[in-house]
Formats: structure tokens, C-alpha cells, sequence
């Protein structure tokens, strides 16, 4: 059997960043340092009209705190509720927990920007946004 010819080279794209934690700002700066062609995000817009890429679930659903709190939705949320809600929940403290032995800077672990993003990934990585609506 012959190999498939492929006349361009392989572009790698990092869903979500494409590094742990996903859609931080520390995962698209591992997408900048190890050179990816680009990176896929997620979108939603904030209650205070704020672009917050984080992925929220099928229906805009931040990480639960605890198993018997009710679910927080991301659009129903200003960004700095919702920072502060993610880094009270499990997930956040693990990775900040996983990344210290880095000096990784907490605030790089949390719900950044979509202004954000753009600073860190600068205008040679491309970037696939997934717009998110209730």
C-alpha cells in the first residue's frame, strides 16, 4: 500500500489551548511556546458583557463547588463572580496545586479574557473561536 501524499505539512491545533488547564491563559502560552499553528476556545459572553473564554458545559455551567450546591451559569455570572466561583471549586484548586511546583502564577489558571488570550497568543497563531449561547 502506498503512503498517502500530503501536500502541506501537518498544522497542529490545540482544542482548548491544547495544554492543562484548559482555556488559561497558562495553557495558550504552552500553545505560543511550543509553536502550535493554533488554538480552538470557548466563548460566552458575561452579565456584564465580558468575553470569558472558558468552556461552561452544554448550558453555560461553571464547575461545581460542592456536590450539593446548585449549578452556576457563566452568562448569568459578571466575570469576577465568576473567576471568584471557579477558584473555590475542585478543579481550580487541583490544577493551582499541580502548576505550583512550576511557579505558575494563580491568576493564569483562572477564567481569562478573550482580550486576554489575544495578548498571550499574539497575531502568528491562529485562533478558532467557539461562540457559546444559552
Amino acid at each position: 500500500m502506498q503512503a498517502l501524499k500530503r501536500p502541506h505539512a501537518l498544522k497542529v491545533i490545540g482544542h482548548r489551548g491544547g495544554f492543562k488547564p484548559e482555556n488559561t491563559l497558562h495553557a495558550f502560552k504552552q500553545a505560543r511556546q511550543h509553536n502550535l499553528y493554533g488554538v480552538e476556545l470557548d466563548v460566552w459572553i458575561t452579565k456584564d458583557h465580558q468575553l470569558a473564554v472558558v468552556h461552561g458545559g452544554l448550558d453555560g455551567e461553571l464547575p461545581l463547588r460542592s456536590e450539593d450546591e446548585p449549578h452556576q451559569l457563566i452568562y448569568e455570572m459578571t466575570l469576577e463572580q465568576a473567576r471568584k466561583h471557579f477558584a473555590e471549586t475542585p478543579c481550580y484548586k487541583q490544577s493551582i496545586s499541580h502548576l505550583s511546583q512550576d511557579s505558575v502564577d494563580p491568576a493564569t489558571v483562572n477564567i481569562p479574557t478573550l482580550a486576554q488570550v489575544f495578548d498571550v497568543l499574539g497575531s502568528d497563531v491562529q485562533v478558532n473561536i467557539e461562540i457559546k449561547t444559552p
